[in-house]
């Protein structure tokens, strides 16, 4: 090796990836014998094909040898965020579910394949409590949990909206686990609606209604529940959030219509109440 350079070995799982420094290529995986690469900062590529993701980290050269063999080996992932995406744009959701549940913690999309799990919980299949668990499963990484990750706001709201679903679903059947989930989805709603600024660009305007319309509509259950004042006046307050701040780029779009429609109707029983 000549003094500006640095030994560079590795080994792949699965191996035969192709490695390349900054555009060029060094070959597959293994190469222990040690290639040599420039000292400095350089972009490292590892590419297998098949159904894995493209591997892809920033090292700096700065010693004799840079060695990722043996225990720092470089993993390659299986790309189960882009099969799951293929599969339900297919319509084939059980297998998308099975793709998307694949992915587990330290997978580097582990949180946005879990999210669009929940999603399909909620949204496609009705089952509350697995669409609860996924959206849990996102918030137990403290990066989602404390913002440092700002996309993941609005899994606040998501969660707060399964809370509410379920709540909703535990009225007639027992209404002191109702009134459990309906706090729940107050708690995580709070959140959210405490960090609306962090919500997806392409998606603000329905995030901030969801937020606004659930948190209200869980607070208005939780009265009619308890009939506790506190409520009666959260509930007020929220509705009154929900007309003042409903986005003008909702107005006239039926699902949304229909929405403030029946929050009029909501906040016309308890208004008389006060």
């Amino acid at each position: 090796m000549t003094p500006n350079t640095a030994a560079f070995k590795a080994e792949s799982s699965p191996s035969g990836a192709e490695v390349s420094v900054d555009g060029e290529s060094l070959g597959k995986t293994p190469f222990t014998e040690g290639k040599p690469v420039e000292l400095g900062f350089h972009t490292i590529k590892a590419s297998v094909g098949q159904d894995y993701r493209e591997w892809e980290e920033i090292v700096e050269f700065d010693k004799e040898v840079i060695d990722k063999t043996g225990p720092n080996k470089i993993v390659l992932h299986k790309d189960y965020l882009r099969l799951g995406d293929e599969e339900y744009k297919n319509g084939a959701i059980e297998k998308a579910i099975t793709l998307y549940s694949s992915t587990e913690k330290g997978h580097p999309d582990y949180s946005v394949a879990r999210h669009r799990l929940a999603q399909i919980y909620l949204d496609d299949k009705g089952d509350y409590e697995n669409a609860i668990r996924e959206f849990e499963n996102v918030l137990s990484l403290p990066e989602n949990q404390q913002l440092i990750y700002k996309r993941f706001a609005v899994t606040f709201t998501n969660l707060g909206h399964a809370y509410y679903l379920k709540a909703n679903d535990l009225i007639k059947t027992d209404r002191n686990e109702a009134a459990r989930y309906f706090q729940k989805a107050i708690d995580n709603l709070q959140t959210a609606k405490q960090n609306t600024r962090f919500f997806p660009n392409d998606n603000y305007d329905e995030g901030l209604h969801d937020t606004i319309y659930y948190l209200a509509l869980s607070y208005h259950k939780l009265y009619l529940l308890s009939k506790k004042d506190t409520f009666l006046r959260n509930a007020n307050w929220a509705w009154r959030d929900y007309f003042d701040f409903f986005p003008k780029t909702l107005e006239g779009k039926a699902e949304y219509e229909k929405a403030r429609d029946g929050a009029k109707v909501y906040w016309s029983q308890i208004k008389d109440k006060l």
